[in-house]
Parts: C-alpha cells; sequence; structure tokens
C-alpha cells in the first residue's frame, strides 16, 4: 500500500472569544512499513484536557509504531487493556490530576502491507470513503445526552473502546475527525456522512499532502467554523494497493483490569516540512468565500483540484447527502 495523510486542527470559535487553547489534538508518525494516527478531543468541562489530548495521541502513536506486531496479533481483550492502559500510565506521569486531563481518542495503524488496527473510544466519527462509496467506520458514543461521551480515563473506558483490525480494500480513504468536525461531515439524527467526505478523499487521492493539509485548514476555519463553536480536527489517511479483507472486534469482547507496560520505538515524529507533527491552527484568509448561499462555488488552484467546500441552505445534510450503503 502506499499511503498518503494530511491533517488539522482549528480552535472553535467559543475558545477564541473566551482565550481557551485549543482542546483537540492530533498526532501523526511515519515508520519505513508504518503510518499511524492518532486524534484525541480533550473534555471541555475538565481544566488541563489539552494536555492530556496531546500526552495521549502522542503516547499512541510511539505505542502504535513501536509494538504494532505485537497489537496486531493480540485478543481484544488484553489489546484493550494494553491500549488504556498505556494512556492511563503516561496521563499519571503528568502533574494534574487524571479527572482533569480526560479525553477521547481515535487511533489507526497502517501498515504497507495493508492490514489496519484503529480504535475509537468517545464520540467523534470515522468515516470509509472506498471506490467513492462513503459508509461509517465507527460511528460516535455518546451517554444519554448526546452532549455526554466516555473518556481514557473514565472506570469503564476498557469497556466502550471499540477496535477494528483487518485490510483496506484497494483504493480508499479514512477521514478521522472530532465531533466539533463531525458537525460538518456526519448527520447525526440519521447516522450518515456527509458527500463532502468523498470531496476530501478525492483531494488527497490527486493532491499533495501539504496542499491538501492546508486546504482542510481553511475550510475548518472558514466554512465548518459557521456551523458549530466547537474546536475540530480532522485526519485525512488515503492509500493504493491491494484488497482482502476487514474484521471488526466486538466492543464486549474487552474486558478485564487495566494493564499495560513496555515502552514503544523512539521514530521520531514528523510534520510535512516541519519537526513536530502536531499543529495548532491558526486564522489564515482566503481569497473566495467557502459557502455560498445560492449555488456552489469552487476556487480553482494551481494543480486543477477544487479545494473550496460549498452548500447551498441544509443542502449539506439532507439531498447532498449520500444514503446509507
Amino acid at each position: 500500500m502506499e499511503y498518503k495523510v494530511s491533517w488539522a486542527v482549528c480552535t472553535g470559535r467559543r475558545h477564541r472569544i473566551e482565550n481557551i487553547p485549543c482542546q483537540d489534538w492530533v498526532t501523526v508518525r511515519r515508520e519505513e512499513a508504518l503510518v499511524c494516527c492518532a486524534l484525541a478531543d480533550g473534555a471541555g468541562s475538565r481544566s488541563h484536557s489539552a494536555l492530556g489530548a496531546e500526552c495521549v495521541t502522542r503516547t499512541m502513536a510511539e505505542l502504535l509504531s513501536g509494538r504494532f506486531e505485537e497489537l496486531w496479533a493480540m485478543e481484544p481483550a488484553p489489546l484493550a487493556e494494553t491500549v488504556i492502559g498505556r494512556c492511563v500510565q503516561a496521563l499519571n506521569s503528568l502533574e494534574p490530576p487524571i479527572y482533569d486531563l480526560a479525553c477521547t481518542l481515535l487511533f489507526c495503524a497502517a501498515h504497507r502491507d495493508g492490514r489496519f488496527l484503529a480504535g475509537h473510544l468517545g464520540d467523534g466519527v470515522m468515516i470509509l470513503e472506498a471506490k467513492g462509496n462513503l459508509s461509517v467506520f465507527s460511528p460516535p458514543e455518546n451517554g444519554a445526552y448526546q452532549n455526554e461521551t466516555y473518556f481514557i480515563t473514565g472506570a469503564d473506558a476498557v469497556h466502550h473502546l471499540r477496535l477494528q483490525r483487518g485490510q483496506w480494500p484497494e483504493e480508499g480513504a479514512l477521514l478521522m475527525m472530532s465531533d466539533g468536525t463531525a458537525d460538518s461531515l456526519y448527520h447525526y439524527a440519521d447516522g450518515i456522512p456527509a458527500a463532502a467526505c468523498r470531496t476530501l478523499a478525492e483531494w488527497l487521492r490527486e493532491g499533495e499532502e501539504e496542499t491538501v493539509s492546508q486546504a482542510i485548514q481553511d475550510n475548518l476555519e472558514q466554512t465548518f467554523a459557521n456551523r458549530t463553536s466547537d474546536d475540530m480536527s480532522l485526519i485525512l489517511l488515503s492509500w493504493q494497493g491491494d484488497s482482502a479483507f476487514s474484521e471488526e472486534i466486538p466492543p464486549e469482547e474487552a474486558e478485564g483490569s487495566l494493564s499495560g507496560d513496555g515502552e514503544a520505538g523512539q521514530a521520531a515524529d514528523i510534520l510535512l516540512g516541519g519537526a513536530d507533527l502536531n499543529r495548532e491552527a491558526q486564522p489564515q484568509g482566503v481569497e473566495a468565500p467557502l459557502w455560498d448561499g445560492d449555488a456552489p462555488t469552487q476556487e480553482a488552484i494551481s494543480d486543477g483540484i477544487q479545494y473550496s467546500l460549498t452548500e447551498r441552505g441544509d443542502a449539506w445534510h439532507e439531498s447532498g447527502m449520500d444514503r446509507p450503503l
């Protein structure tokens, strides 16, 4: 498999007004044979959740890159225990009480032979695009109310970590997003991805990683910010190669006490053109509006790919939506 990965993080409108740091965090690692991605959304009600989200994504990227083969071979229960246990161990090494470091978690490790290992705890969404078709790879898990969810620091986290492993279709893309981004790319009432997910996948399949990362950044700041006051983050992973199978690991099998030990491999985090793979968004202007009230408009750039997302009224989540496969 040949992989491309682009991502962006954007501080939400409410946090900008209140001068609160962004609580979403993204870490991506590249190895010779692996791409490891992790995204976390810090709990808005916890005082140091941004620090917790940073710690958890870095810990997961290290764990996946250093122990992929071992993790791949594990049964569901010890795998869930190892993931949660290692994250909790890392959080306990920080100064703030672990309660104040709460966050969600989405992760995926993609091997060059086509295998993947993915996990999801809490809200946020994962969307799969394959040959133009969209499906929900992993839906959000909320509590009794939509604004309630499960965190890595919860006593029941190991029971709510949903795990999947398998092999990618020969061509496709995975979109990993926090709930702030999902407000624009996922219809909660119907559980349906927005058609724009397909557009984003096409951007990365045809474009350069750095260019697409900037395009995602611009759209988060200038477009999706109109639909939510929350922080937003998105990882877009695209691949081409041989086809095979996939397997979902039932969450009810992930039972047991928290555990996990061992240090991950010491691969260096990389950013497209930089040294630190996490990036917190800073507002940047765009030349053309990204939403148009009457009809879709697109902004052309030098490579011929259109990098502006648009909508017409509520069509984003109605006539513009894909139906379940």
